[in-house]
């Protein structure tokens, strides 16, 4: 220990080189001196500088000093944990440290000596990083130096994740718009046009990633009726919270939005509404009960949430924590309005989210907990294609690079860009979702468990990178059971059992407010739904609470805003070719890079035909005379089926957390269903053609049979009925709860294919339900090419029809099964949006 040092504020002896003293955690000070406590703003004098305790709790209490900053003058709150304090920068400036070297001595250890300066630039203000060690993080990014604009947010850090936060309070320059431009302008005059788009030749310019290059249109006709049209947009363009379709009249006091941008329809002019960076979600009272019972006072109605009223600010981190089952993930469906709350209300930025969510949708960003990148993708690859789906049509290919670029950059993965995802660490690919939602710049973010998994280093830079995400402008939000690092948040909401939520305010007064030494003992003080109504109902109360009373919500302005495009329209033909072609793309690469599972389809056609030659008589003859060439078309025409079944059962079921998050984005089922068809359909022509080559090169095929070629009429034929296998096996995947599930379905699949065919049993009565089976028809066209005869073969009647005519009714039959088996594959998919609240 030093002597004469001591603690300017407990008295105890400090050493040296000490910054804290070790006793009471204060600063130390070079003088010894008790220092008064400061008052709520400390004003930094232009000669030495005398280091201010750490603040208590933020509370109220004491004679508060008014902040009437002068002209010009910079005014910053700083905050640390608990710590507060609010600074009127000098004319010359300041500096902030960890030590008496600096003119704000912050009690932060992980601080370098001198570690930012705050500055006069003209007539404005600047940051700059010190200390060649020194992070300044400035909205999500390090910068060395930086202008300071009002009402900001910055982060003075270390290089593994510690944080002291920096708000600017007054005397900076005002803060501009988070976007370019505005959607702003003059209304045209009769017989006029006006442009809007991300295209530099438009009346209107919006520089924003769901903004395409022509967006829309608003016109003036000679009668002075104002018209806007969209242009097939991805993104949509909204009028009063409803989707546009097409064209559509526009009155005086109508509200638009593109993308992040929106205006009102003035007399004259699109007044442009204000740009606020993030969203402002507000719940007012909102309760969830479980579907499936009619009446609150039906003892099975139980609510999933109870009494839910929270405001989240705009650009903040809020962490949702509670324990399992009591309601985390169910509150986060609710504020991305996935779910709809039955008693209540959730207002994005004032709007009913029930009603206007599609509007809000484009600028919504949702990672589950399941990883939503295939793992047989690189990382390039997988951004790749979910910057085909989310960015507008016209996104030249050198932009989309470099918004992967950034959002690469961003998550620190630019090293790991050619490396396949399931090869990453878990932590890697959690990052690789959220860049992947970064890429069409998001105003609010949800994220289900980001740090489930990852060990508490990993767990830390997750969480520090959450925050970069809302000091760039994003309202996110996040579930989490890792309640170590929730201390960077703005907010953190605890759900109690029975969904009510017991506390809502800073992670800094959790423990005082329940009066508890760690976090996690506040669980064991409600362990059970009626402690949790207890702690509930103290909750308004709580100090810095962001449970403040609203008013009851005004009435929606509009309808729930569908994004279903109208069936075969010019925009739903453009959809769904674009993402056709994309997701087709990506499947036949995701099929190459799986070389075993490749090479079995690939290989399914020549062990059916090696097989079949191999148990043949050794002089096979068509026709009933030889009952080997019934037995061959037999074994041949259910095989195919069972090839169609087992190549696509998994194919729904394996991507369903993707495909779920891709709806989310616009994807939509007849686009995502077409491309399965389409890849499965060249694979089943393959294994048709495999079939039919080896069975000439072996057995021989039919000489003749009703019309043309047996080749091309049997090709026909097993062609229709892979297909028709591939209908049942998508049905069966889209209905699966896993991929285990599907394999374990698909036997029972098989049996009633052979039993049902028509040739081991004379069906009878049963034949009318053979009419459903794909079999039945895919054996009856064989036979009847191979000039078979079912009575003479004592088989069901009506097989084997050896004319043109029947050979076509054999052909529609697989057709309307495959087609049918589509159908009904979509119209699973599309409930399940509905349930999901996406449609």
């Amino acid at each position: 220990m030093s002597p004469g040092r001591r603690c300017a504020y407990c008295g105890a002896p400090a050493g040296e080189r000490d910054r804290v003293c070790y006793a009471c955690l204060r600063p130390l000070s070079p003088v010894a001196v008790v220092v008064p406590p400061p008052a709520a703003t400390a004003v930094i004098p232009q000669a030495a500088v005398v280091p201010p305790p750490p603040a208590g709790p933020a509370v109220s209490g004491g004679p508060a000093v008014p902040r009437v900053p002068s002209a010009g003058q910079l005014e910053i709150e700083l905050r640390w944990g608990r710590y507060r304090q609010a600074v009127q920068v000098p004319e010359r400036g300041c500096t902030f440290g960890s030590t008496s070297r600096s003119d704000v001595v912050v009690p932060a250890t992980f601080l370098s000596p001198v570690h930012a300066r705050v500055g006069r630039d003209g007539d404005g203000w600047y940051i700059e990083a010190v200390a060649p060690e020194a992070n300044v993080l400035v909205r999500g990014e390090d910068v060395r130096r930086s202008a300071l604009t009002g009402n900001e947010t910055l982060r003075l850090g270390d290089q593994i994740g510690n944080v002291v936060t920096l708000r600017v309070l007054a005397g900076a320059v005002p803060a501009v718009g988070t976007y370019a431009g505005g959607l702003r302008a003059a209304l045209p005059g009769p017989g006029a046009e006006l442009s809007i788009g991300c295209d530099p030749r438009c009346d209107v310019r919006l520089s924003h990633a769901l903004v395409r290059a022509r967006h829309a249109t608003l016109r003036c006709d000679s009668l002075g009726a104002l018209w806007l049209e969209d242009k097939a947009t991805v993104a949509g363009t909204y009028v009063n919270g409803e989707r546009l379709k097409g064209r559509r009249h526009i009155n005086q006091g109508d509200t638009l939005q593109i993308g992040p941008y929106s205006a009102r329809v003035g007399r004259s002019e699109l007044q442009a509404l204000e740009q606020v960076a993030g969203v402002d979600i507000e719940v007012d009272a909102a309760t969830l009960y479980a579907p499936g019972t009619a009446d609150e006072q039906d003892p099975p109605r139980r609510a999933l949430l109870r009494d839910v009223s929270l405001h989240l600010p705009p650009a903040t981190l809020t962490a949702v924590a509670g324990p399992s089952g009591a309601g985390k993930t169910t509150l986060m469906r609710l504020l991305s309005g996935q779910v709809n709350a039955d008693k209540g209300q959730v207002r994005y930025n004032g709007d009913d989210l029930a009603a206007f969510r599609h509007a809000h949708a484009p600028l919504m960003g949702f990672v589950p907990q399941d990883d939503i990148v295939h793992g047989d993708l690189n990382v390039h690859e997988a951004l790749d294609y979910q910057a085909r789906l989310r960015l507008p049509i016209d996104t030249a290919p050198g932009e989309r690079e470099e918004r992967i670029g950034q959002a690469l950059r961003f998550v620190g993965l630019v090293a790991q860009s050619r490396q396949l995802v399931r090869t990453l660490s878990g932590g890697q690919r959690k990052r690789v979702s959220i860049a992947s939602e970064l890429l069409n710049d998001p105003e609010v973010l949800f994220l289900d468990e980001p740090t489930s998994g990852l060990d508490p280093g990993l767990d830390k830079r997750m969480m520090l990178l959450l925050r970069l995400l809302a000091d760039q402008g994003r309202t996110v939000i996040l579930t989490t059971h890792a309640i170590t690092h929730v201390d960077v948040c703005d907010e953190l909401v605890l759900v109690g059992p029975g969904g009510r939520i017991i506390y809502a305010a800073p992670p800094s007064e959790v423990t005082s407010w329940f009066g508890v030494e760690t976090l996690g003992d506040v669980f064991s003080l409600v362990e059970t739904p009626e402690t949790s109504a207890e702690a509930a109902a103290r909750v308004p109360a709580s100090p810095g609470s962001s449970l403040v009373p609203r008013p009851p919500a005004a009435a929606s302005r509009g309808q729930t805003a569908g994004v279903r495009l109208q069936f075969w329209s010019p925009a739903w033909r453009q959809v769904v070719r674009r993402q056709g072609t994309i997701f087709a793309e990506r499947y036949v690469r995701l099929f190459s890079r799986d070389r075993s599972a490749m090479l079995f389809s690939l290989c399914q056609g020549v062990a059916l035909a090696l097989l079949a030659a191999l148990v043949a008589p050794p002089s096979l003859q068509w026709g009933f005379e030889g009952r080997g060439g019934a037995t061959t078309m037999f074994v041949v025409g259910c095989a195919v089926v069972w090839f169609g079944m087992i190549n696509s059962v998994r194919e729904l079921v394996k991507e369903k957390a993707i495909w779920q998050r891709e709806q989310l984005v616009g994807a939509i089922v007849p686009a995502y269903l077409a491309s399965k068809v389409v890849v499965l359909g060249v694979l089943a022509a393959f294994q048709t053609l495999t079939v039919l080559i080896c069975l000439s090169l072996t057995v021989g095929l039919p000489s003749h049979g009703p019309v043309g070629a047996p080749f091309i009429t049997m090709g026909i034929t097993l062609w229709l009925a892979n297909m028709s296998g591939i209908a049942i096996g998508l049905l069966v995947s889209a209905l699966a709860p896993n991929s285990d599930r599907a394999m374990s379905i698909v036997p029972y699949l098989l049996i009633p294919q052979l039993v049902l065919s028509g040739v081991l049993f004379t069906l009878g009565d049963l034949g009318v339900l053979s009419f459903l089976i794909s079999s039945r028809w895919s054996v009856s066209g064989l036979g009847g090419i191979a000039g078979d005869n079912a009575a003479a073969l004592n088989e069901t009647s009506g097989l084997y029809p050896g004319s043109l005519g029947g050979l076509m009714v054999d052909w529609m039959m697989l057709a309307v099964l495959a087609v049918v088996g589509v159908t009904l594959c979509a119209r699973v998919l599309r409930r399940q949006a509905r349930v999901r609240g996406l449609g």
